[in-house]
């Protein structure tokens, strides 16, 4: 017999465990952690995310009277320690019976204030800086805000939101490379150690095989050829490094004029709903990826003043290494950020 207690379903795991219990009056949010996992009402998904890890609980209500009164029942031998635990956050614990009743505070630290847009005005790194410090700055967020919750959005919002910061660092590193121009090509002095690196390893594998085999034409052009892949081999890993010890200065010039990152959440960010802590983010998220737009239309004008359509930004994408970083992080910003739209739209946990 299905029970309904409200209008707020259950995801499809915790209905065919439930005894019967399909509906609740809270909005659901499935949480795992470790082996333990259950949809619980959605004001107490972090908090609970956090008390599993001391114990376990028997049930949960976000609002029990109608007036915020809040309870956790844990097991007898986890009692205490949960206890504990949510009087370390702050939380006025009352314990009847063994249900552990508590208000949530409504007054708890906001999430930091969204940041709209960066300014894009400055040198090409000194932006990128910027914007990937605060991409980066997003990922503790979004991991503290979402701790627990195993859902196929909420994993989609974390990883692309890696990928855009990934492509942000790349795109960073490549605008301030003395080796690398972003168009792929090389500068005069990268071609120079390239050419010397390719005649120091070459020469020794050449004059060997002219030695073994009495100076023969036709032996030398053959070693030429081991000889050049491996000097193409080394010369990449020595550019690599020498590419990380010459810009090593210009990466922290460039990061030494970024701005302030968005704080690390507070302790007590667990007692916020998790649906406003996601909007925040959501909201920061396509903030950031406005500002990754403005960027690119940036870095469009200066290739020339000439209307920009498609075919451009197809060309500057295969033409310009930080272009198509950035665009990739812009898409990548996108998706998470939809992800999580789409996972606070959906009902079910």
């Amino acid at each position: 017999m299905e029970v309904r207690l409200g209008p707020f379903p259950l995801c499809d795991t915790c209905r065919e465990r439930n005894g019967g219990l399909v509906a609740t009056l809270h909005r659901q949010v499935h949480v795992k952690v470790g082996e333990r996992e259950s949809c619980v009402d959605e004001d107490l998904a972090g908090l609970l995310a956090r008390v599993w890890t001391v114990g376990d609980t028997v049930s949960a209500c976000q609002d029990s009277d109608g007036h915020g009164r809040a309870y956790i029942v844990p097991e007898p031998e986890s009692r205490e320690r949960i206890a504990a635990l949510l009087r370390s956050l702050g939380l006025d614990v009352d314990d009847e019976d063994g249900w552990l009743y508590f208000r949530l505070p409504r007054g708890a630290p906001p999430e930091p204030p969204a940041r709209s847009r960066i300014d894009t005005a400055g040198s090409l790194p000194e932006v990128l800086a910027r914007l990937s410090a605060e991409v980066g700055a997003l990922r503790p967020r979004l991991a503290g805000a979402t701790t627990g919750l195993d859902h196929a959005r909420i994993q989609e919002a974390r990883a692309r939101l890696d990928v855009g910061a990934d492509a942000l660092e790349m795109a960073l590193r490549r605008s301030v490379s003395r080796l690398h121009r972003p168009d792929g090509t090389r500068p005069p002095a990268a071609r120079l150690l390239r050419a010397g690196e390719l005649v120091a390893v070459m020469f020794p594998v050449v004059a060997a095989a002219a030695w073994i085999f009495d100076a023969s034409v036709a032996w030398m052009a053959v070693a030429a050829v081991p000889g050049s892949l491996l000097g193409g081999w080394l010369n990449g890993r020595a550019a690599d490094g020498l590419d990380r010890r010459f810009t090593r200065a210009r990466l922290a010039a460039a990061r030494s004029t970024g701005t302030d990152t968005a704080p690390e959440p507070d302790d007590d960010a667990v007692l916020q709903p998790v649906g406003v802590r996601l909007s925040r983010l959501g909201a920061d998220l396509t903030g950031l990826r406005s500002t990754a737009g403005t960027l690119l239309v940036r870095l469009l004008d200066e290739r020339g003043p000439a209307a920009v359509t498609g075919a451009d930004v197809m060309a500057a994408a295969d033409r310009d290494s930080v272009f198509n970083l950035v665009l990739f992080a812009e898409e990548a910003l996108a998706v998470s950020a939809y992800s999580l739209d789409v996972w606070q739209e959906a009902s079910p946990g």
